[in-house]
């Protein structure tokens, strides 16, 4: 007896299998799980969130500031604030969200991703609402001719710092360095 292998109809009827569509969910899951320690791991360990992290006291081991002060007591956080803390928190505790759709014989998993939007309205600035910190390291945060790094006095919000009114500063420059936006392309690349 001869006859023709329909292989479209055997390959619709596999991915619509709940076997299937459950294994794609485990793979995706498992895949979502590394690619998010990945990006928590690369996050905590940052030199820029290590300098936030150690309050208005440390240094500025990121370079951002050009060795003068620290980004903590820059940006302006309340003494005794973590900043970093939020975020952690959101990124931690980001839990795999899945969809699998089988459509014309292909299985599609959609995943949801932290986002930059939710991050943003995790990191505004203290001084500049709607301003993300986060998004600054990136793109630059104005101001840094106007900044005293002034530990000795413990002034300033941060309890390190001032604002001065005349424009003479030790660097009139902040440096940007690739951070948490960078790091949640490049994880999310990772996933895919």
């Amino acid at each position: 007896m001869a006859g023709r292998i329909n292989m479209v109809s055997i390959k619709q009827k596999a991915l619509a299998s709940q076997k299937v569509i459950r294994s794609a969910e485990i793979e995706a899951k498992a895949r979502f799980n590394r690619a998010k320690a990945g990006l928590l791991q690369d996050f905590l360990n940052d030199v820029v969130t290590n300098e936030i992290r150690g309050g208005n006291k440390t240094s500025n081991s990121s370079g951002t500031l050009g060795g003068y002060g620290n980004l903590f007591s820059y940006i302006g956080f309340y003494e005794g604030f973590d900043p970093i803390a939020p975020i952690e928190d959101y990124l931690r505790n980001f839990i795999f969200n899945a969809r699998v759709i089988n459509r014309s014989g292909n299985l599609t998993v959609l995943v949801k991703w932290p986002t930059i939007n939710t991050i943003r309205a995790l990191s505004s600035m203290p001084w500049e609402e709607g301003n993300s910190w986060v998004e600054g390291i990136e793109g630059g945060i104005s101001g840094f001719s106007n900044y005293m790094y002034d530990l000795a006095r413990g002034s300033g919000r941060s309890g390190a710092a001032v604002q001065k009114k005349s424009e003479t500063g030790v660097v009139s420059t902040f440096s940007t360095k690739k951070y948490l936006p960078t790091m949640l392309k490049e994880s999310y690349k990772r996933f895919k």
